[in-house]
């Protein structure tokens, strides 16, 4: 169970009535899943987290791979550039970070419970179960829209007009 102390048996739980979302849908480079009470691992990077270039010439390496194995090796590329601490790292910073984390709370138990997160200084890694109405791209549009905001108003960043320090589109999401 997770830190909500859910007084429920795994098998009530699978029998809730009203599962709703939009299921499995992309929108056109990682495949989403979509459901309210299905539990959600979530990567969100920094916008200068992940060099072009370097995504440019990992799928030039990757497509003659399978599938299966193309995918594979493109998290695991990914995941180590992301560990590798590139870009700005503004979530290094303890006001940023914190910032960050209220954002997560902001409607932990009304759409969502917080289950686990990880705030790293160019990433953040949050695992959720959706429980309301709002679908899993609005939470985490709000999450990127209100911190973005919020760091540059305290931190006194400057960004282009329009523009997030969060990687627009770019979340990796999986069941």
């Amino acid at each position: 169970m997770n830190r909500h102390e859910l007084n429920e048996e795994p098998k009530q739980r699978t029998q809730r009535q009203g599962v709703e979302g939009r299921g499995w849908h992309s929108r056109g480079y990682l495949p989403h899943f979509d459901r309210r009470y299905n539990i959600q691992s979530i990567t969100i990077h920094l916008g200068d987290s992940l060099p072009q270039e370097k995504l440019k010439r990992l799928e030039e390496e990757l497509k003659d791979l399978k599938e299966s194995e193309r995918d594979m090796k493109r998290r695991m590329t990914i995941q180590a550039w992301l560990d590798a601490g590139y870009g700005c790292c503004i979530l290094r910073d303890a006001r940023a970070a914190k910032i960050m984390e209220n954002a997560l709370f902001h409607f932990d138990s009304i759409h969502y419970l917080l289950l686990e997160w990880v705030i790293m200084p160019n990433h953040v890694h949050v695992l959720i179960e959706v429980i309301g109405t709002m679908t899993l791209g609005d939470i985490v549009r709000g999450w990127k829209n209100v911190s973005a905001k919020n760091i540059c108003d305290t931190l006194g960043a400057r960004q282009p007009s329009g523009a997030l320090p969060f990687a627009q589109g770019e979340s990796s999401l999986s069941a």
